[in-house]
């Protein structure tokens, strides 16, 4: 089909291009562009940036926080607010501590285990009768037989699974442990088996950038001097990245 294309507008700035060394480094000079665009009078509504994976965000949002330049996500979620990250890091503040009650919430059913609704309403009633956290219920009920056989196979298997990767990552490097996290609770294989295959990808995409967040990252000095953990540290941030209003 024949077009003939054409424009009466002006001609503009030429493009440039930037061959960064890796995707941190793409990240810097691109904040680093809007950064002077501000500082020449510009507006941060007047800035896009356009990327090519929904994964890669995760990278720019993290600059333009440490930048304290406000944005927003158009035609999706925050990292840190994405289903699939969520779950991941639910299962990883399990691990780190497992009397975190709305992470055990979270993903005591996820994946699919076999602990329905009356199974979990046991375990709160449990919990709210003796002053125990939700996983101290659910290992009392386990021992004591509270759960029919099917469900108390199912939650003893979650609890075991909390249990092994709490022991065999308590002294992991913290990418390695996020990693571990995420395929030992089969993830992955979760959403490919529920999702089309274009969505199931953009979230495998997601986790594969969690895991590079963890793996890469840098624990705050005074996080140090407060004698947290890198994974306690690592917790807290991704939480203040969660909370923070894009302006």
């Amino acid at each position: 089909m024949g077009k003939n294309l054409w424009t009466e507008g002006e001609k503009g700035d030429r493009l440039k291009i930037f061959s960064a060394y890796n995707a941190d480094e793409e990240a810097e000079f691109v904040i680093a562009r809007i950064q002077d665009w501000i500082e020449q009078g510009g507006r941060a509504s007047e800035v896009a940036v356009l990327y090519r994976s929904n994964a890669q965000s995760r990278l720019f949002e993290q600059a333009l926080l440490r930048e304290d330049i406000p944005y927003r996500v158009y035609g999706g979620l925050r990292f840190f607010e994405r289903a699939e990250v969520k779950d991941a890091m639910a299962y990883l503040r399990l691990v780190h501590n497992p009397h975190d009650d709305p992470a055990f919430e979270r993903v005591v059913n996820l994946p699919a285990r076999g602990i329905g609704e009356r199974t979990v309403a046991l375990v709160r009633d449990r919990a709210r009768q003796h002053g125990q956290s939700l996983y101290q219920a659910a290992s009392a009920l386990c021992q004591s037989g509270g759960f029919s056989a099917r469900a108390g196979n199912a939650m003893a298997a979650f609890l075991a699974l909390v249990n092994e990767l709490a022991g065999t990552h308590a002294d992991s490097a913290l990418g390695e442990a996020m990693d571990a996290v995420i395929k030992r609770a089969e993830l992955v294989a979760w959403y490919q088996s529920r999702e089309p295959a274009d969505r199931a990808e953009a979230r495998e995409e997601n986790l594969a950038e969690l895991v590079r967040a963890a793996d890469s990252f840098s624990q705050p000095f005074e996080d140090e001097q407060a004698g947290l953990s890198p994974t306690a540290s690592f917790l807290s941030q991704a939480a203040l990245e969660a909370r923070r209003t894009s302006g």
